[in-house]
């Protein structure tokens, strides 16, 4: 329901009491004046009736409006306040994202820091692997190749 509807709302309930509450005072200043026959007291009266009348209106339409005036800036302060709320969790939100998005970034940079460590690690293996195993080759060759000439050297001497 908005505002305007309960404002409407209000204003139709109240208006039948109104004029219920201003024919019950009507009624009782006739009453009053009911014994005088004279027509200036009956004008008088009614200008009194009139009066009074417009003075409970100002008052009516006061309070209506104090009270129009007090629901709005409730309504307007309840706005506010959701509003403040829905920054405040967007803001909240943002930071959670952001927290996770640099936790997503701080997490890339660990794992292609460990992925380069583990590369370098793993080069400076095969590097290592590659130089033992030329080492083993060379010697390998470098045994064959004397042993090949002690065979040869012991071959032609025993001829």
């Amino acid at each position: 329901m908005s505002s305007d509807q309960v404002f409407n709302f209000i204003i139709k309930f109240i208006k039948p009491v109104y004029y219920f509450f201003l024919l019950c005072f009507y009624c009782c200043c006739t009453c009053t004046l009911e014994n005088v026959s004279d027509y200036f007291d009956i004008v008088a009266a009614a200008v009194i009736t009139a009066v009074i009348t417009a003075i409970i209106t100002a008052v009516i339409t006061a309070v209506i409006a104090v009270i129009t005036t007090a629901v709005a800036a409730v309504i307007a302060a309840v706005v506010a306040a959701v509003v403040a709320a829905a920054a405040a969790a967007a803001a909240a939100t943002a930071v959670a994202a952001a927290a996770v998005a640099a936790a997503a970034v701080t997490a890339t940079a660990a794992v292609t820091a460990a992925t380069a460590v583990t590369a370098a690690a793993v080069d400076v293996a095969v590097i290592a692997v590659t130089v033992v195993t030329i080492t083993v080759i060379t010697v390998a060759v470098i045994t064959v190749a004397v042993i090949t000439v002690t065979v040869i050297t012991i071959t032609a001497t025993v001829e």
